[in-house]
Order: C-alpha cells, then sequence, then structure tokens
C-alpha cells in the first residue's frame, strides 16, 4: 500500500493550558484518526501546532480539508509531503509542554522547524515519535 505523509505548522487560536480545550482536541482527533486509519504525531508549544499526518492519500487529502477550514488555528503552511510503502507513526500521538515539560526544548525546535525544511521537521517529529515508542515499551 502506498502511504502518503504531509507535515505541517498553523497558529493556534485556543489556549491548550485550559484543559478542556486538550481534551476536546485530543478526544475528537482521536476518534477521527482511528476511523479514517490516520496515524501521525502532533506537537503543541507557544502557540504553533506542527504536525504529521500519514494515511492513505485521499485520507490525507480529506483530513487537510478539514483542517483549512478548523478555527482552532490559522496561517496553516504545509512544510512539504511525500508517499512511502510504509508508514513511520505507527500510532497517533500528541505531545505539549504541559503532558510533558522535559520535552519543551525540543518542542521549541519543532516550533523553530514551522520555518524550516520539511527534512529537518520530520527528522525531529520521528525522533520524538521513537520517544513514544521506547517510554510505552
Amino acid at each position: 500500500m502506498r502511504w502518503k505523509r504531509v507535515i505541517y505548522c498553523s497558529r493556534s487560536t485556543v489556549s491548550l493550558e485550559n484543559s478542556l480545550n486538550l481534551a476536546e482536541l485530543l478526544g475528537a482527533s482521536a476518534r477521527n484518526n482511528r476511523r479514517d486509519e490516520i496515524t501521525g504525531l502532533l506537537a503543541y508549544a507557544e502557540g504553533m501546532f506542527i504536525q504529521a499526518i500519514e494515511g492513505t492519500p485521499p485520507a490525507v487529502d480529506r483530513l487537510m480539508d478539514r483542517l483549512r477550514a478548523d478555527t482552532r488555528h490559522r496561517d496553516l503552511t504545509v512544510l512539504g509531503e511525500d508517499f512511502g510503502s510504509q508508514r513511520a507513526f505507527a500510532v497517533w500521538a500528541m505531545e505539549t509542554p504541559k503532558m510533558r515539560p522535559e520535552r519543551t526544548a525540543l518542542l521549541r525546535k519543532l516550533v523553530e522547524r514551522c520555518g524550516g525544511s520539511y527534512g529537518s521537521a520530520l527528522k525531529l517529529m520521528l525522533d520524538m515519535a521513537q520517544d513514544f515508542d521506547t517510554a510505552s515499551a
């Protein structure tokens, strides 16, 4: 099967410091991503989202259309996309400094990548995903 991966950045219009906003975002995203067989990683720090999503090309395209219309963020910028024969992200996960305070430095680097290259953003996100796999093992 051929998978599509997209990495994008955007600016939040809601505070994820509010635990209700965070729970709503996590719940809806997890539910929709399971339904659509989307995996990836969403990181949030300093008012910025950066997300890698992957799945079948039609599922990723539909999700990107929904994300572009989502009022919880603005200034959505696609850093890049690619295709592969296997997924790089085994599950869907979200990371914020509040969830794992020791990761603040890495999240800041990810936010900095919003103006950077697709390759460097992908590498940092893969490092974070590897950390998730190691922590849950």
